[in-house]
């Protein structure tokens, strides 16, 4: 959170991927809604750099914070996460449906990725799947993986594609 507020972050980050040859446009920054809301100003200037820097920004916990509504029209952001509090009950309550879909909607209408957390059933992820969310993350793909466990769980689900 802190690192929003340096105005060296953006400088220093650029050069760490340029040490290690990642191309920046292949990152993506996660930014939790209510760390974007401490120093609005100087965290604006730092995404903005980031963003002009071809780094994506994604706004994490979406829906979770006070006043994000007033401020999602500012942050250069890519992506949109809904947070799984809202998908995990979006099939039994109408206000949580509500809340995922339009979520979907204003993200698109930004220019945003929009990305569904806590996916955990295969209904959560036909209706997600039938109102365009673009990606989704849960527990209904795997738990969370060390990386020797992800490479081997990568390409078990690459064969079964293929299959």
């Amino acid at each position: 959170v802190h690192s929003l507020c340096d105005l060296k972050f953006p400088d220093t980050f650029i050069a760490l991927l340029k040490k290690h040859g990642v191309p920046a446009e292949n990152v993506i920054l996660e930014i939790i809604e209510s760390g974007l809301m401490r120093e609005l100003s100087s965290t604006l200037d730092v995404l903005t750099r980031l963003r002009m820097n071809k780094v994506k920004l994604s706004i994490d916990d979406f829906g979770t914070g006070y006043s994000m509504m007033q401020q999602l029209r500012d942050i250069p952001a890519t992506e949109l996460k809904i947070d799984k509090s809202f998908v995990q009950n979006l099939l039994d309550n109408d206000r949580n449906r509500v809340i995922v879909l339009k979520t979907i909607e204003i993200g698109h209408e930004l220019g945003m990725k929009v990305v569904a957390e806590g996916v955990e059933t295969q209904e959560q992820l036909d209706f997600l799947r039938a109102n365009h969310c673009d990606s989704l993350q849960g527990y209904l793909f795997s738990r969370p993986l060390a990386v020797g466990d992800l490479l081997d769980w990568l390409k078990e689900y690459r064969s079964r594609q293929v299959a």
